[in-house]
């Protein structure tokens, strides 16, 4: 997550936000677990996983919480580091801003698809939000709708890269973002109608 414009800098989730990083995850930046610990990701597998995580700032990461992903009508706007962005919070749902919403969907689709029901951990994308805890996150819909609307960008090519220089893998949905509606696209009406 560096920031390749400024040495010793690192991008945040949700806002791209550049600031300074001495290695610590404490204090005003932490781990954002982008599919909920709550949600079933546990320590190991998704919940160490560097296609899944993402440094994000304390303030931020608690007003998302373990919220579902939606579009928000209704809601605040999240602060981070005191400065209000454009991140939504709603009472079942969160919603990033518009710079950052195709790759939190494809960060979901992957984790999805690695830790999906064919594994041990049994993680699930359904098409509701207010799914509380358990394995499942949503709104599957919406997140195909940002995938199809916010293209992969320089950012998530570059982390693609260094992630797999790590831990030898790739996020194929950066790769390929088409895969989201070839393997997801046909769960019900509302996602067969995004992805025609």
């Amino acid at each position: 997550d560096k920031d390749s414009n400024k040495n010793g800098n690192i991008l945040l989730c949700y806002t791209n936000t550049s600031r300074a990083f001495n290695g610590s995850f404490s204090g005003s930046i932490n781990r954002e677990h982008v599919w909920p610990d709550s949600k079933g990701v546990g320590k190991s597998g998704p919940g160490s996983d560097a296609h899944h995580l993402r440094p994000c700032d304390l303030s931020l990461n608690s007003s998302r919480g373990n919220l579902d992903f939606d579009e928000v009508s209704n809601g605040r706007y999240a602060s981070e580091n005191g400065i209000t962005t454009q991140n939504k919070v709603g009472s079942n749902a969160f919603e990033p801003q518009d710079s950052t919403k195709g790759a939190i969907a494809r960060i979901i689709f992957y984790v999805g698809m690695h830790y999906g029901p064919d594994s041990s951990y049994n993680l699930t994308i359904v098409d509701t939000i207010g799914n509380g805890k358990g394995k499942s996150i949503g709104k599957l819909s919406t997140l195909l709708k940002w995938n199809l609307e916010h293209p992969v960008d320089e950012i998530e090519q570059n982390r693609n890269q260094e992630v797999e220089k790590i831990q030898g893998n790739r996020n194929p949905f950066i790769d390929h973002p088409e895969f989201a509606c070839k393997i997801l696209g046909d769960y019900n009406e509302a996602t067969r109608a995004i992805c025609k």
